[in-house]
């Protein structure tokens, strides 16, 4: 008769286990699709219970979830994509303040789309899937809680602990509803709960407990202003806890009385997710989860939210993972009583203690003139640790502290009295700071010697890119003392003999350094452009004269006319058997043309004669060298010739060359952004045989030396020097050559421009390859 009770009541406990193993493996065990499934749309949609938030997708995907803090909940869509979105507002959903989409691939490489959700009212956030390709998040109105006046604080009045089952349940009995942020921590293991805008108003400071998985319960006023309570739950594990607020508190489960505290799963055709971590954890970039051990900001909303988990024993904090982050080193709660977070002989900067995070118990002292020790002592009655005091240290300390963490005032003690501390388990060491140095030095060199007692190996390592003599100086800096290297040039060898530890770091640093070297090739114009102009004017003046008999003639000295009195036909004048006029002025030049005026009379012969002439030329010089080099080695390439000069010193005559010839040098570098930075020295040199000493030509030089950054492909202008030499030369007779008008007939005037302008013109290319 007894048995169909017993028997019922074990078929539906083995319901209640199978059920939920049943939904997770469904939610799960979806089919991976061949085609990523692509989100649609996240929007509002209006149903009987309120405004909803609906999230649509291409296809049917699985789903978790789980919701950190009462205003925060974060949603993974596994096998979907979609691209990133920051601070996005959904239309038509009032409870909703913004959503992000984060990307990532988890661990096994297939897709998850996060859905981090920015909520407008704390809520507990309820989840529900009517088809594959669909998700309905909805956030129902919570029961209206006491309200307390503006700015008033909760009192705590009382921690009750009872076991129920397997399980363990802890009330915390206040004036009203608190609000709470979880915090779970390990080494040792423990739970913390922070009561943002609430005063401990109990003499409870430490509860036994020792039933289950539960050591104790610590309370302590974290913080005076804003007022936050804090709540410790050692534990020798992590086990499931449930957190559920009530009107007059709020509830602690632990253990299998979590499982029991959790609301009831939702009717047949709907699936409420389950607010537990996914399995499906993001490899690159996964979100990190630092245990942040300040203060919680007292929220000033009166609904609390509902917090159920399931941890592994790794237990982290539970807060937002909506943005990759980069790694942090989580920080480490008190030990029972409170423990310092680790210790080291380090002391820290002026930063560093400023991002320290202090978790002790507040306390509240007033010393004068105390022995050092048994300050210790206190501290070792507050935190519970046992400490070890160093024979040198002594002193005392006077101090005055309010309301301060306890590791606090024993970090400013131990700064004061230049001392330090460690924290092996728990037990903290306390010694002076050149004591701790010490024993870290001769455990450094401990450690040394110990590793350099192992029998050497020995590796032989082929290069093929890098020379050896160009990577032995780097290496030998890596190698121990009894490292040694051998190169062998013939075959471009390494020959490593060293302990084994330092092997794998070496040969990892070879193969950094043993690679292909980019090649660059560098083209480069010279261009020499020249403009010439030149205008010359001249005259000359021929005249004679003579009696009627032809006894007696006067006439030019300077010379004969160049052209004869040919108009008339016996001449009238004769100078010494010639018929040329002799000339009064002579300033020719060498003209292509000009005028001749004449004119005679009967005693008297006139020649005028004018000359001009005008040049313009125009000579474009272009050079064109080309080369290829590696990147990070010089090269040169020359165009040109060599001017032998011969000199004599002690009766021995000896031939020395002169170049005369293009030369370009370069020493390009590759850049990782894709450019090319450039060592160049251009020069452009030749002869000028117009000006010579001794028959040995000058040398026109024009050069550049720089240092650029140049973009692959592209092209640099280097110089623009431009030369201008403007020359007037004139020849005239002393007063006559300056009369206006006149004065041309007794002078020769020459103008002349010439203009020079040099270019160089630099392009690099990274070669393929």
């Amino acid at each position: 008769m007894m048995r169909k009770p017993w028997g019922g009541l074990c078929a539906v406990l083995l319901l209640a286990v199978l059920i939920p193993t049943i939904g997770m493996s469904a939610a799960e065990s979806l089919p991976e699709p061949s085609t990523p499934v692509r989100l649609v749309a996240v929007k509002g949609v209006e149903r009987p219970t309120g405004t909803s938030l609906e999230v649509q997708a291409s296809g049917r995907f699985s789903f978790t979830s789980y919701q950190p803090h009462a205003r925060n909940v974060v949603v993974d869509l596994a096998g979907v994509v979609s691209e990133p979105a920051a601070a996005e507002t959904p239309t038509g959903v009032s409870w909703v303040s913004s959503y992000r989409l984060l990307p990532f691939r988890n661990a096994s490489g297939r897709p998850v789309l996060r859905l981090d959700i920015a909520l407008e009212r704390a809520c507990t956030v309820s989840l529900t899937q009517p088809g594959e390709s669909a998700l309905l998040l909805s956030c129902p109105t919570a029961p209206a809680a006491p309200t307390l006046t503006s700015g008033e604080p909760v009192l705590v009045r009382q921690v009750v602990v009872r076991t129920e089952g397997s399980g363990v349940i802890i009330d915390v009995q206040a004036s009203g509803r608190l609000d709470f942020q979880t915090l779970s921590l390990t080494n040792p293991t423990r739970l913390v709960l922070d009561l943002p805008q609430s005063i401990l108003a109990t003499r409870q400071r430490q509860l036994p407990v020792d039933e289950q998985a539960v050591v104790g319960v610590r309370l302590a006023q974290f913080k005076a202003q804003p007022p936050v309570t804090r709540l410790v739950v050692d534990l020798r594990e992590m086990v499931p806890y449930d957190i559920q607020p009530s009107s007059e508190g709020l509830r602690l489960s632990l253990g299998a009385a979590a499982a029991s505290a959790r609301p009831a799963a939702p009717a047949e055709g709907s699936s409420t997710a389950r607010a537990e971590f996914a399995e499906e954890t993001p490899s690159e970039p996964a979100p990190t989860l630092v245990a942040s051990l300040a203060p919680v900001v007292p929220s000033t909303r009166t609904a609390a939210p509902t917090a159920s988990s399931s941890l592994a024993p790794e237990a982290t904090l539970v807060a937002s993972a909506a943005s990759p982050a980069p790694a942090v080193a989580s920080a480490q709660m008190p030990a029972p009583g409170g423990r310092p977070a680790g210790g080291g002989a380090q002391v820290p900067t002026a930063a560093e203690q400023l991002a320290i995070a202090y978790t002790g118990e507040p306390i509240s002292v007033n010393l004068k003139d105390v022995d050092l020790k048994d300050f210790f002592r206190l501290i070792h009655e507050i935190s519970g640790l046992n400490i070890v005091i160093d024979p040198n240290v002594s002193g005392s300390v006077t101090l005055v502290l309010i309301d301060v963490p306890w590791d606090q005032a024993l970090d400013i003690v131990l700064r004061n009295n230049g001392l330090s501390s460690t924290l092996e388990g728990n037990v903290l060491r306390i010694a002076t700071r050149a004591t701790l140095k010490k024993e870290q030095e001769e455990n450094r060199d401990l450690a040394k010697a110990r590793a350099e007692a192992v029998d050497p190996i020995t590796r032989t390592i082929q290069l093929s890119y890098a020379r050896g003599n160009e990577l032995e100086p780097t290496l030998k800096r890596f190698l121990s003392s009894r490292g040694e290297l051998i190169r062998d040039d013939r075959t471009n060898t390494l020959i490593i003999r060293d302990i084994p530890s330092v092997i794998p770091p070496i040969e990892n640093l070879i193969k950094q350094l043993d690679r292909k070297s980019l090649q660059v090739e560098i083209e480069a114009r010279v261009v020499l452009a020249t403009r010439a102009f030149t205008r010359e004017f001249g005259s000359q003046l021929g005249f004679s004269t003579g009696t009627g008999n032809r006894r007696s003639v006067l006439g030019g000295a300077l010379g004969p006319s160049p052209f004869g009195p040919g108009f008339i036909p016996p001449p009238l004048v004769s100078s010494g058997g010639t018929d040329q006029q002799p000339l009064i002025t002579n300033f020719p030049i060498a003209a292509t043309s000009g005028i001749l005026f004449g004119n005679t009379w009967a005693n008297l012969a006139l020649d005028v004669i004018l000359t001009a002439a005008e040049s313009r030329s125009i000579a474009k010089i272009l050079s064109r060298p080309r080369l290829v080099t590696q990147n990070n080695v010089q090269a040169e390439v020359k165009q040109g010739s060599r001017i032998p000069v011969q000199t004599q010193v002690n009766n021995t005559i000896s031939t020395q060359f002169i170049d005369a010839l293009l030369r370009l040098n370069v020493k390009p570098q590759v850049t990782a952004e894709g450019t090319v930075f450039l060592d160049i020295t251009i020069e452009n040199s030749r002869p000028d045989f117009g000006r010579s000493v001794a028959g040995i030509p000058s040398i026109d030089t024009q050069q550049t030396t720089t240092q650029v950054l140049i973009p692959d492909g592209s092209t640099v202008v280097i110089g623009g020097v431009m030369v201008t030499d403007n020359s007037t030369s004139i020849s005239q007779v002393p007063l006559l050559g300056s009369i206006p008008v006149i004065g041309h007939l007794f002078k020769s005037t020459r103008v002349s421009t010439t203009t020079s302008e040099l270019l160089f013109f630099i392009t690099p290319r990274i070669l393929p390859g």
